[in-house]
């Protein structure tokens, strides 16, 4: 399965897999959403979290979900790690209007079911689309070793011992997408097992993380520099 990681990938790929022009313009509004609620945003990895956005609505496409389903996987963080510029978390009112109003209230419902039921085990969810958008996730997480680079980030799916949670990923995956989607987690999670990276690579963090725009010591220089105009000015008077 290749999976896109670039809206340009994604759009390549639902393209060919023949989407409506409705349903890839919803695409590209949910990727500009995105866009303005995570700048300078990084999963555990250091990985672009835009990037894992486009790579969970990847994985649901090739899983054959509608578009609903894909575009929410564009945002299904949104309420959880999104930016809004409000100053509050959550699914407020408002956000969950304007998601709405932007996207299509479908695609907001599941988006807010994602949110929702955060808290809970997908894997003992009796919510199909929640298990499901669950899984993407996580597939998205594995595919490029990203429990590897960041080990103090479980997933909630992995955890409670590790033989246990891969065959309860599996029976899944398996049970509620297809055969197919249960043999390439399995791939998947093997890969990450079996897997070595050099341990400076690796990061501490555990969870998602924002860096501020700027190289710190240039960014001082530039506020000295606006203060010593500021007390230059101040002292004409």
């Amino acid at each position: 399965m290749n999976v896109a990681q670039t809206n340009l990938q994604l759009y390549n790929q639902l393209q060919l897999e023949d989407w409506s022009d409705t349903d890839l313009i919803s695409i590209k509004k949910a990727y500009n959403v995105s866009q303005q609620l995570f700048p300078n945003a990084y999963r555990p990895s250091q990985k672009p979290f835009i990037c894992h956005l486009v790579g969970t609505a990847s994985v649901l496409a090739h899983w054959q979900e509608r578009p609903a389903m894909v575009t929410a996987g564009l945002l299904h963080s949104a309420y959880l790690y999104g930016k809004f510029g409000d100053k509050t978390s959550g699914a407020t009112s408002a956000r969950r209007q304007y998601l709405g109003e932007t996207v299509g209230t479908p695609v907001e419902k599941l988006v807010y079911l994602y949110t929702s039921e955060k808290s809970n085990d997908p894997l003992i969810s009796e919510n199909r689309d929640y298990l499901v958008l669950s899984l993407a996730d996580l597939y998205d997480e594995l595919l490029d070793l990203g429990t590897v680079y960041a080990p103090a980030k479980t997933p909630k799916e992995l955890e409670g011992g590790a033989d246990h949670a891969v065959k309860a990923i599996i029976e899944a995956a398996s049970r509620t997408i297809n055969d197919e989607a249960g043999a390439q987690f399995q791939l998947a999670i093997q890969n990450a097992q079996q897997a070595s990276v050099p341990e400076y690579l690796t990061t501490a963090d555990a969870g998602s993380i924002r860096i501020k725009e700027g190289i710190p010591q240039f960014r001082k220089r530039r506020n000295r520099s606006i203060l010593g105009r500021l007390l230059k000015g101040n002292s004409k008077h």
